[in-house]
């Protein structure tokens, strides 16, 4: 069950993401200055991957102002992937990125409980209420990855 709940949050999380990638919304939102800034604006990097390609130094500029790493491989990626290919890339990594979120969260409250339940003999009477309960190994992780594949700004970009 809790399997098919975490797959299904992730393939609406995908969907959502992928609807939104081929509908218009992402012309309106480049053109927004609240969203699309110098450091994520996809335009900006399309520009510095043809000047890399061109010869020129996109840091000469104002226009390019990711990593050499990131400018190496988004001109890599412009040329052997399609448009489509590449508009898939984000909402794939999105959705590698709740799991990934999700098992780290899920490994954070279990190493807590752990190295609480190791020093409890050493905490005042009457703080076991301050515990982290053992229903948050389930809970907190499947929260953050709900949290991840529903929100509204990281959905935009």
């Amino acid at each position: 069950m809790e399997l098919a709940v975490l797959v299904g949050a992730a393939a609406a999380g995908f969907a959502l993401r992928s609807g939104l990638i081929f509908s218009d919304l992402p012309k309106l939102v480049s053109q927004r200055v609240e969203f699309s800034v110098p450091t994520n604006s996809w335009q900006r990097v399309l520009e510095g991957s043809f000047l890399y390609d061109s010869g020129v130094d996109p840091y000469s500029g104002d226009i390019f102002h990711e990593t050499p790493l990131c400018l190496v491989l988004f001109a890599v990626l412009k040329k052997r992937i399609s448009c489509f290919g590449i508009d898939l890339i984000f909402p794939v990594l999105d959705v590698v990125t709740a799991f990934l979120l999700f098992f780290f969260a899920r490994n954070l409250v279990q190493d807590t409980i752990v190295s609480e339940q190791k020093a409890k003999e050493k905490h005042a009477s009457g703080t076991s209420k301050l515990l982290v309960p053992f229903a948050d190994i389930v809970t907190v992780p499947r929260m953050v990855l709900l949290w991840w594949v529903n929100t509204l700004y990281i959905v935009l970009f």
